[in-house]
């Protein structure tokens, strides 16, 4: 199994619980994160440490069913979920931190790249990383006109 980190963060002009409660509701990826084309709160309740999600997602036209998990968390500050995937298996820290002006978002991916993905790999990692710069970069749109 080899692992493979995955890095990225951005500056969003909004309150950093406004931040927290937008991007750990997986059910939002939709209006950000476009190659995810459904995601449902599996758990009832709110969410907490064992609120599980699933989603699916197409990268490189490739279809992905994630289910997330929550480990851990402390709001508003971060978040640690893991995802249990055929495809893409990863541990995800989200980080959120006050900042002048509003919120630095971050994230750290722990990635295990799988299957047809995996005999892909350079290229999937290319388009990985390319996917994060511009969806963070949505994210960043939705959120200041919505907030």
């Amino acid at each position: 199994m080899i692992i493979t980190p995955i890095s990225y963060s951005i500056i969003i002009n909004c309150p950093i619980e406004d931040v927290f409660n937008f991007v750990t509701d997986f059910r939002n990826d939709k209006k950000w994160w476009k190659p995810v084309t459904y995601s449902e709160m599996l758990t009832p309740g709110e969410f907490g440490v064992g609120s599980e999600f699933v989603q699916h997602a197409t990268v490189m036209r490739v279809h992905v069913q994630n289910r997330l998990r929550v480990l851990e968390i402390n709001r508003p500050n971060w978040v640690k979920y893991r995802n249990e995937s055929s495809q893409l298996a990863y541990d995800l820290l989200y980080k959120f931190e006050t900042v002048d002006g509003g919120t630095r978002f971050s994230h750290d991916v722990q990635l295990e790249v799988k299957g047809i993905l995996n005999i892909f790999k350079p290229l999937t990692m290319w388009f990985l990383n390319r996917e994060q710069r511009k969806y963070f970069g949505l994210l960043k749109q939705v959120l200041e006109s919505e907030v």
